[in-house]
């Protein structure tokens, strides 16, 4: 389960931008799900003209978080190959402002509930990468509040 380190005792207050240097591993966790799925999934299919293998991360399809944070826990600096955004010329112009906000929600989400499976229900990445257009599969959540 991922959980979130509390700021002054976390629930006096909403995250805020001051506190991605102290949230590492938030920061990574959503590093790491924009490695699988990229935030946008609009746009126009690529492929290649014959098979292709680049194997850049390791145990690619495993969820870890851990592989954008330094030997101090810290998170490390933009991998060359993490493009959820693209890169070059086509960059997307919104990073700048995706990633802070996409930081504030998804820290606040964690702030405030806890997200769990059902007793019972058990997923895998590996059955469930087979999506439409980069949408993620369905899953049944309980979503409970923290602080009542």
């Amino acid at each position: 389960m991922l959980s979130l380190s509390v700021v002054n005792n976390g629930n006096d207050r909403f995250p805020g931008l001051e506190d991605r240097e102290k949230l590492s591993y938030t920061e990574a966790t959503l590093h790491e799900s924009m490695r699988l799925n990229p935030a946008v999934t609009i746009g126009v299919p690529h492929s290649t003209t014959c098979d292709t293998s680049v194997d850049y991360w390791t145990d690619v399809d495993r969820f870890d978080p851990h592989r954008f944070l330094d030997s101090n826990g810290k998170l490390s600096p933009k991998p060359e190959s993490w493009l959820p955004f693209s890169a070059g010329r086509r960059v997307c112009l919104g990073e700048s402002v995706a990633k802070p906000e996409l930081f504030l929600a998804f820290a606040t989400l964690l702030q405030k509930y806890r997200f769990k499976l059902p007793s019972g229900v058990i997923t895998k990445f590996e059955e469930d990468k087979d999506t439409y257009g980069g949408l993620p599969a369905k899953y049944e959540i309980l979503i409970e509040e923290r602080y009542k």
